[in-house]
């Protein structure tokens, strides 16, 4: 039963990897404004997410067997199950709960930063959108000079 669950645990802690690299990949699709890369990115993301969660699907049926076995009607989490394992699941457990903790806080962090730049993105799209339809509408004339003659139009017609 150890087993399966280690399995389970370390297949977990492998895609939490990939996501962290796909997420530091997105940041800089994001920096670089570069959306084709940012949708193969979340495609990729997407499906690996998926797999996360049939995973973790196993993992919560496998707690519940282990939870049977020992006789608990009460739920049981990972600490519990490390607490009352053997040697040597205790050790290879505590490093695969320990490693996923830390990956779990390197990818809340870069997911941080990169809903940051979206934000930042989308303030400077709204900055953009209110100024050209902000209600002046300055035109410039052929001398390079405003035109505050009431025309509404924003682009030059010879460009």
């Amino acid at each position: 039963m150890n087993n399966a669950l280690i399995n389970v645990l370390d297949s977990e802690y492998e895609i939490v990897i990939k996501l962290i690299e796909f997420a530091g990949e997105k940041t800089n699709a994001f920096l670089s404004e570069d959306i084709n890369a940012i949708n193969e990115i979340l495609e990729t993301e997407s499906g690996l997410e998926k797999k996360l969660g049939v995973l973790e699907i196993k993992r919560g049926s496998i707690i519940k067997e282990i939870q049977a076995l020992q006789g608990s009607s009460e739920p049981i989490g990972i600490s519990d199950i490390i607490s009352r394992a053997d040697e040597p699941y205790k050790t290879r457990l505590n490093e695969l709960k320990a490693k996923t903790d830390k990956a779990l806080r390197e990818l809340k962090r870069i997911n941080d930063i990169n809903g940051e730049l979206i934000c930042l993105n989308l303030n400077y799209i709204n900055f953009m959108i209110n100024s050209v339809f902000s209600g002046k509408h300055v035109t410039y004339g052929t001398t390079g000079n405003t035109n505050a003659s009431g025309a509404t139009s924003i682009f030059d017609n010879r460009a």
